[in-house]
């Protein structure tokens, strides 16, 4: 593949997936907000009835988040061809990292379709009363089963997240020390090879604080950590997508 090529497709793949998956989070809370860290059997309840509102939203959220998982796996490869003259050992350890993160973070996104598979077995009406819900759940074998299902779900899902955002924290800790430390010559294209370093240094931020996700499933504080790294993860995605782009019109790639 040509200098400007890989440009082109490496930054294209920067910004559609650090787009979608910015867009993923939004329609997400837009759909059923931020569930408590260990909710009741009755809040299960409350939050599969909001999926099932709100269905359009939530799916639509999901989504893009295969969407952006997938750009983490195309990626891999793009960004090994472009930046591997600079660094070659730094350059393998990003390509095994992302997509590494990319095909954990699809199984946890599949276990979010099932959410909204049990939300769609519900009864059609419910006590809104909390206590006469949760009555009528440990009356109830098939809501009983429900929520079951919804806690190893959401089990799964929290495991899954925890090891998907550590693979993509030490990926971009590894891209932004390529982008930052490595010499500034080698790589395949030009813009390549001239990446400005608060790049790299913002990439590393990012990771540093996404590597903090496992405490945060303890402490909601870390959670809102891991939350700054995500978004200094798509500001650091988006400028470097944009800086690629922007010479997707190079004459002609570095030997």
């Amino acid at each position: 593949m040509s200098g400007p090529r890989l440009n082109l497709w490496a930054g294209a793949a920067l910004i559609a997936g650090a787009v979608a998956g910015a867009a993923s989070v939004g329609l997400r809370l837009a759909a059923v907000g931020s569930p408590p860290a260990d909710p009741t059997a009755v809040e299960r309840i409350r939050l599969l009835q909001d999926i099932r509102a709100n269905d359009l939203t939530y799916l639509a959220g999901f989504a893009l988040d295969g969407v952006s998982n997938l750009a983490l796996v195309l990626l891999a490869p793009l960004l090994y061809l472009l930046l591997r003259g600079r660094d070659r050992v730094l350059a393998s350890v990003t390509a095994a990292l992302l997509p590494s993160a990319g095909v954990v973070l699809m199984l946890v996104t599949a276990l979010g379709f099932s959410g909204h598979s049990l939300a769609s077995d519900l009864p059609a009406q419910l006590p809104s009363d909390p206590q006469q819900l949760g009555a009528a759940i440990q009356a109830s074998t098939g809501l009983t089963v429900i929520v079951a299902f919804a806690d190893s779900s959401t089990s799964l899902s929290s495991y899954g997240s925890a090891i998907g955002f550590t693979f993509f924290g030490l990926g971009l800790i590894a891209l932004g020390l390529l982008l930052a430390r490595a010499p500034r010559a080698g790589a395949a294209t030009a813009a390549a090879s001239s990446v400005p370093a608060w790049i790299g240094w913002l990439s590393v931020a990012a990771g540093v604080l996404l590597a903090l996700y496992w405490p945060g499933r303890v402490d909601p504080n870390f959670g809102a950590i891991s939350l700054l790294g995500l978004i200094l993860g798509t500001i650091a995605s988006i400028a470097l997508g944009g800086w690629l782009l922007r010479a997707a019109g190079e004459p002609a790639a570095l030997e």
